[in-house]
């Protein structure tokens, strides 16, 4: 280990982005949070791990400690973008991304526009393949409550009238412990506009619900599953029982397409496993980057 430092926050898109960063190693990772939660999703894994990593942890603008604008779009482009500047900034050459939920979407997409820069993903709990297939290899409550999301009224009062206690709903039934910070992490939801930005029109359940087939999100989950599909880039994916956007059915369905991939069972957790499970996760971790 060279040296250790932290960094509170650096420029991206003109706004304040926060961004825990620890370890002058060789050997860095990009941890990418998923919705609606922030960097701090990672602090048990981060804090398991044995190995000697660089840590680059951000809050995406509009989560945790980051400036929250409202003056721009929380679609997958601008998320990446994010992405992109910061890795520019931190001078970042080559990396791991460990991602999930919107993260593991962001990360993807990073990926498959500079594929040079990722050495390695560790992904779970996200949508690997094309929306479609991926919506309809979940739960039974998973595929209902996506279904009933598509319509904006309904979605609308969820997330935009209700937004804390929403968020706060999503973390408690993601999880399997007892989560008596979901409190703090979704206390930015109370601004109806952000809500509306973030939950209801940004990388969110109505949007991905609408886009299924076609759009944006759509073309880029099948460009990224495609290259899932064909790069030789160690993969790592995830999954636990009862696990949400990675189901047993998932597990069996794509295990046998995905190249250069382990498959790893971390245990008992659903949606959020970094706060179910962030000793597994962390080995997990270990494990990939001593046998790369």
């Amino acid at each position: 280990m060279i040296g250790r430092f932290y960094m509170s926050s650096i420029k991206v898109m003109g706004y304040s982005m926060y961004c825990r960063d620890e370890n002058n190693s060789e050997t860095a990772l990009l941890f990418l949070h998923g919705i609606p939660v922030d960097h701090t999703l990672w602090d048990g894994v981060i804090g398991a791990m044995k190995s000697e990593f660089r840590v680059v942890a951000p809050d995406f603008l509009g989560f945790g400690k980051s400036d929250k604008p409202l003056d721009i779009e929380y679609n997958l482009e601008t998320y990446t973008k994010m992405v992109e500047e910061l890795v520019e900034e931190l001078r970042l050459e080559s990396f791991v991304i460990v991602a999930m939920d919107l993260g593991l979407m962001v990360g993807l997409n990073y990926w498959v526009k500079h594929p040079s820069r990722v050495k390695g993903l560790v992904l779970f709990e996200g949508l690997l393949a094309g929306l479609d297939v991926a919506l309809s290899s979940q739960s039974f409550f998973n595929r209902v409550a996506m279904n009933l999301m598509r319509k904006e009224t309904i979605a609308g009062k969820a997330f935009v009238d209700q937004g804390v206690q929403t968020t706060k709903n999503m973390i408690e039934k993601g999880t399997i412990r007892k989560m008596p910070e979901a409190e703090n992490l979704v206390k930015q939801f109370t601004d109806p506009k952000l809500c509306e930005k973030i939950l209801l029109h940004g990388v969110c359940a109505h949007t991905i619900s609408n886009s299924r087939k076609t759009g944006e999100l759509a073309d880029a989950a099948k460009q990224y599953f495609r290259a899932l599909c064909e790069s030789d880039i160690p993969k790592m994916i995830l999954y636990a029982k009862p696990g949400a956007a990675v189901s047993a059915k998932f597990v069996r369905k794509f295990k046998p397409r995905l190249k250069n991939c382990l498959w790893i069972f971390v245990g008992n957790g659903k949606h959020y496993l970094p706060f179910d499970q962030p000793e597994a996760i962390a080995q997990a971790i270990d494990r990939m980057i001593c046998e790369k």
